[in-house]
C-alpha cells in the first residue's frame, strides 16, 4: 500500500527501521474489529502513538486513542475526529485511512503486528543512543562520560504502551453523579428488577456486567424462573432469551402463560376460559406492540464465541438490552481444551468478558451434580462440572422444588430460590414462591411470612407423625 507523505526518506540507504505493513496492518485491524473487542484493549497496552515511524500512521493511531478502547472506532467516527482537528490530511485522507481496512490481511494477528511495531520502535531507539554515543567520541568526549550517557539513556526506554492507570480522584465527579441518580431512584443506577420481590428486596437490582447463574437438578423449574425474570425484565429494555432445549412453540407457551397466568399445558392443549383467554390476548397484543421486549434463539449447540458474536450484533441493532438468558450450559459446545472441566472454565470466563463488554447481564442456567439430592442445603460446591461457574459468577442460586424428593410434601407447588452467592451484598434468605389463583390472574408470587410460617408448622407437624395418612391437615395456604 502506497505510504503518504515524503517518499524521498525511502530512497536513503540509511533510513531507520520500520515496518510500513505492521504500521498499516495494526491501524487495518483495529477499523476491522467489532466495537468492545478485547484485542483492541490489548493493542493499545502494547503501543503509543509515538511507536509508528509514519506520521500519517501516529496521527491515526492518536484519533483512535482519543475514542478509547470501548468507544465505537471505525473509519467515520476515526476521520471526523481527525478533520475536526484539522489533521486528516496530513494523515492521508479519507481515502487512505478506507483503504487501510481493506487490505489487512488477518485481524487475529493483530498482537503480533504489534510486536513488529514495537520492536522497531525499540530499535530506532536504541540506533538514536548509540549514533549520539559514537559522535560523543568523536569530539572527545571522556569515555567513562560517553558510558554514564549509553547507561542513562537505555534504562530511560520507555517500553510501555499507551496504557496508564487513572487516580482515584479522576473518578469523582463520575461518582457523584451516579451517587445522584441512585438516592432519585434511576433503576440504571440501581440495577433493574427481577421482579421478585423478595428476591429484590435482598439483591436491590441486577447490574449490566454481572454473570448470574442459576442452578438446579432436572425438573425443579430452573428455567421457568429464569424465563419469569426475562419477562419481567422485558417491560423495561429488549432482552434475548437463548434455548438449546426448547422449540419456539415451547417458549412461546411459558412466556405467555407466565405472563397471562395461564397454565402452559392448558394452553398447549387450548383449554382455556373466557378470562383465562382475554388474559393471553392481552399479553398477544403488548407482544404485537413490542411492549414486551423479549427476543429468542433457538439454535441448537451454540459456542460462546457464537453466542458473543450475536450478542454484540442485537446489540447493535436493539440498542441497550436488558438482559441475556442462556438455556443452558450443558447444551453448548465447548471448545477445546485439556478436559471438560477446562472447556467450562473457558465458557464461563468468556460469558463473563462479554456481560462486561456490552454492559449486560447474562444469566446461565446450570445443572447441579447429584450430590445436590442429599445436600442439606444448596450451595456453591453443587454445580455440576466446574469450579469456575461459581468462581466467575457474580450471583448464583438454586431453584428447589422439595415435591420432586417427597411427593407427601406440604410444599407442593412451591418452589424455592435457594441463594448460593452474592460477590455484591448479602443475599441469605430464600424465596419461596407459588402460582396463586386469587392474585393477578394465577400468576407466580413470593410466599409472605405468614404463609410461610404456615408451611413450616404443617411441614413439622407430618414429619412428626407416624405417617402422612395420619396427618389431616389443618391449614392450606393460598
Amino acid at each position: 500500500m502506497e505510504l503518504p507523505g515524503d517518499r524521498k526518506l525511502m530512497a536513503k540507504i540509511n533510513v531507520p527501521p520500520f515496518s510500513a505493513e505492521a504500521e498499516q496492518s495494526v491501524l487495518g485491524a483495529i477499523l476491522s474489529m467489532q466495537q468492545c473487542d478485547r484485542l483492541i484493549g490489548e493493542a493499545f497496552d502494547k503501543l503509543r502513538d509515538d511507536m509508528f515511524y509514519n506520521l500519517s500512521h501516529r496521527l491515526i493511531f492518536n484519533a483512535m486513542l482519543k475514542l478509547g478502547a470501548k468507544g465505537v472506532i471505525d473509519l467515520i467516527t476515526v476521520t471526523e475526529l481527525l478533520e475536526e482537528s484539522g489533521k486528516l490530511e496530513d494523515a492521508g485522507g479519507f481515502a487512505y485511512v478506507a483503504e487501510l481496512a481493506r487490505n489487512t490481511p488477518s485481524k487475529a494477528n493483530i498482537l503480533a503486528y504489534c510486536d513488529i511495531v514495537v520492536d522497531r520502535h525499540y530499535k530506532r531507539e536504541l540506533i538514536g543512543i548509540a549514533t549520539q554515543a559514537i559522535e560523543n567520541l568523536y569530539n572527545g568526549d571522556d569515555t567513562g562520560e560517553v558510558m554514564e550517557y549509553l547507561s542513562l539513556n537505555i534504562k530511560g526506554i520507555d517500553l510501555g504502551g499507551s496504557y496508564e492507570p487513572l487516580h482515584i480522584s479522576e473518578k469523582i465527579p463520575d461518582f457523584m453523579g451516579k451517587l445522584q441518580k441512585r438516592a432519585d431512584g434511576d433503576q440504571s443506577e440501581l440495577g433493574y428488577k427481577t421482579g421478585i420481590t423478595r428476591l429484590d428486596d435482598q439483591i436491590k437490582g441486577i447490574k449490566g456486567g454481572w454473570l448470574v447463574v442459576v442452578g438446579g437438578r432436572p425438573s425443579m423449574k430452573k428455567t421457568l424462573i429464569t424465563q419469569l425474570i426475562s419477562a419481567n425484565m422485558s417491560r423495561e429494555l429488549p432482552n434475548i432469551f437463548f434455548t438449546m432445549e426448547m422449540t419456539s412453540d415451547e417458549i412461546m407457551d411459558r412466556y405467555i402463560g407466565l405472563m397471562a397466568g395461564v397454565d402452559p399445558e392448558n394452553l398447549r392443549v387450548g383449554l382455556l376460559s373466557d378470562y383465562e383467554f382475554s388474559r393471553t390476548n392481552q399479553v398477544l397484543s403488548d407482544m404485537a406492540n413490542r411492549d414486551i421486549k423479549i427476543h429468542y434463539d433457538e439454535t441448537v449447540g451454540l459456542s460462546v464465541e457464537q453466542i458473543s458474536y450475536r450478542v454484540k450484533s442485537s446489540k447493535k441493532k436493539l440498542g441497550k438490552l436488558g438482559a441475556i438468558f442462556i438455556d443452558y450450559l450443558g447444551l453448548m459446545q465447548l471448545p477445546k481444551a485439556n478436559s471438560k472441566t477446562d472447556s467450562i472454565a473457558l465458557i464461563t470466563k468468556r460469558l463473563k468478558e462479554l456481560a462486561k463488554e456490552v454492559d449486560t447481564p447474562i444469566f446461565l442456567i446450570v445443572q447441579a451434580n447429584r450430590e445436590a439430592d442429599k445436600a442439606n442445603r444448596l450451595g456453591m460446591g453443587n454445580a455440576a462440572d466446574s469450579a469456575a461457574i461459581e468462581r466467575d459468577a457474580d450471583l448464583m442460586f438454586f431453584v428447589h422444588r422439595e415435591e420432586v424428593q417427597d411427593p407427601h410434601t406440604e410444599y407442593s407447588g412451591v418452589v424455592e430460590i435457594v441463594p448460593a452467592k452474592f460477590r455484591h451484598g448479602t443475599f441469605a434468605n430464600s424465596v419461596f414462591m407459588k402460582t396463586q389463583d386469587d392474585v393477578d390472574g394465577g400468576k407466580m408470587v413470593c410466599l409472605t411470612d405468614t404463609q410461610l410460617g404456615a408451611l413450616e408448622h404443617h411441614e413439622k407437624l407430618r414429619k412428626d407423625a407416624d405417617s402422612p395418612k395420619k396427618y389431616k391437615k389443618e391449614f392450606n395456604p393460598k
